[in-house]
Formats: C-alpha cells, sequence, structure tokens
C-alpha cells in the first residue's frame, strides 16, 4: 500500500563497466536533490523550502539504489506528494518535448540536464522512481532543457514592489514568483549599482 502521506522518490544507477565509481552516483543523486529542492521552493507560498530529504534505503548491489523520503521543517505547509509529483511529470515530459514544465525554475532544468551527464562510459543508465513509476532518463533530458534555456540570454526589466530578502553570498541575488509559468526567476542586481543604494535595498 502506498503512504498517501509519505510518498518516496528515488535514483538507480546503473554502471557500464565492471564498478560504479562513488563520484558518478554521488553526482546523479545530488543533482536529483536539488531538483527536488528547487521544486519544493516554486511550490511553497513564501518560495522557501518547506522539507528535508531523509535516507529510507541505500544499497550498493548492482545497480547502486538510493531511496528518499521527505520531512516536513517544522511550522511548514505539507506539499511532499506536490513535489514528488511535480518532479516525476517534470521529468517526463522534458523526455518528450522542449516545453518547460511547470514549477521548474532555471536552476530546476539545470539539475534535470545534470542528472544524465554521468551517462557514458561508466554509467549505462540511471533510472528515477517512486512506488509507482518510474522513469528511465536519457540524453533527450539534457537536449531539450537545452533547447528551453537558450544559453545566453537574458532580459533586462524593472519590478515594482517590496524586497524581503536577498543573498549576498552570490553577487546579491534574488528571485521573482512568475504566476503564468508558476516558476521561480533567478535576478541579480546591477554590480555597478553603487554601495549606498545597495544598503537601502538591503533594509
Amino acid at each position: 500500500m502506498i503512504d498517501e502521506q509519505r510518498p518516496t522518490i528515488g535514483i538507480r544507477v546503473t554502471e557500464s563497466g565492471p564498478v560504479l565509481m562513488a563520484a558518478d552516483f554521488l553526482s546523479a543523486a545530488n543533482n536529483l536533490l536539488r531538483l527536488l529542492s528547487e521544486v519544493d521552493i516554486a511550490l511553497s507560498p513564501n518560495l522557501v523550502r518547506t522539507s528535508d530529504w531523509s535516507v529510507k534505503e541505500l544499497s550498493r548491489s548492482s545497480p547502486a539504489v538510493l531511496l528518499m523520503e521527505p520531512e516536513v521543517r517544522e511550522g511548514q505547509v505539507d506539499n511532499r506528494r506536490a513535489i514528488v509529483d511535480t518532479v516525476m511529470e517534470g521529468i517526463s515530459a522534458l523526455e518528450d518535448n522542449d516545453i518547460r514544465p511547470r514549477y521548474f525554475s532555471d536552476q530546476a532544468l539545470a539539475s534535470a540536464r545534470e542528472l544524465v551527464s554521468v551517462l557514458g562510459e561508466r554509467v549505462h543508465q540511471v533510472e528515477v522512481f517512486t512506488a509507482s513509476a518510474r522513469i528511465v532518463c536519457t540524453e533527450a533530458i539534457a537536449a531539450n532543457v537545452r533547447e528551453i534555456l537558450h544559453p545566453g540570454r537574458e532580459t533586462v526589466g524593472s519590478i515594482d514592489g517590496f524586497l524581503e530578502a536577498m543573498n549576498s553570498h552570490r553577487g546579491f541575488v534574488f528571485g521573482l514568483y512568475e504566476p503564468v509559468l508558476a516558476s521561480r526567476i533567478e535576478c541579480e542586481l546591477d554590480p555597478d549599482l553603487d554601495a549606498e543604494a545597495v544598503i537601502r535595498l538591503k533594509k
């Protein structure tokens, strides 16, 4: 029986040769985790992470398997089922076409693309699965993400409203929620902006 309140999602990596390199498995697992976190933020009413991911099962037979279970953060809404379903639907859609899935930010798309970056000489197959579905991830995901992102595209614009929080660790970046595509857009301040203006914005 599937627990609707406690969904799980996992990744299965099959090696091409006699051994699976730790870096390949960890890369695929980390990119799935980043994808889950990005979709979590996009689904959240406050654009924050609502869940942390615990290890439910870890197996190093052949293939290597990591099964994760979401744990709701204190004071946050329970989006666990929506996060898992949205990620699975989005990965499946990226296998078939180059249309941005709902709630997939640029960062989420990049994580989906990197999910298949390990495929090649050492890794034969990467599979994402839940209790009721499985998706074999192929190079089609990377190709479709490249079409969606169109590297180098930038849009300059203005916004009207209140800035609630910023992250200065990566050069004063912040996110905007775009309701039409239901996605988060990463923005950055003009590096030539004077220090006094930045201080006012931070306040």
